[in-house]
């Protein structure tokens, strides 16, 4: 999990004074996250990005807080519709799809 001075380098933020409200936002994020239904335990670089994403929105970064809000919305809602984010992993023997040769699996 990315921590608040990883954030705070992200941002070239030399002090620690925004740390507690980094960390505060990181857990708001997480929350976030497992609301619109991504696997906040399974922790990835995609999770991470989320969280700094959220940050940098919330603090305005750059003057570029309604871009980061756009493209954590975007990475959150996307997260939270993979298999892989959703706790719905793709199986590769569903019964509803066929196999190589074109015969119903579940047949």
């Amino acid at each position: 999990m990315i921590s608040a001075e990883q954030i705070r380098q992200s941002m070239m933020i030399k002090h620690d004074k925004l740390d507690r409200n980094i960390e505060r936002y990181i857990g708001t994020c997480l929350q976030d996250m497992q609301m619109a239904g991504a696997n906040i335990k399974k922790e990835s670089n995609l999770l991470d990005t989320a969280c700094e994403l959220y940050c940098k929105w919330k603090l305005d970064y750059m003057g570029q807080g309604e871009r980061h809000e756009k493209a954590y919305k975007d990475l959150r809602d996307a997260m939270s519709l993979c298999g892989l984010y959703n706790g719905r992993e793709l199986d590769e023997k569903r019964t509803d799809q066929s196999d190589s040769s074109g015969e119903d699996a579940g047949q």
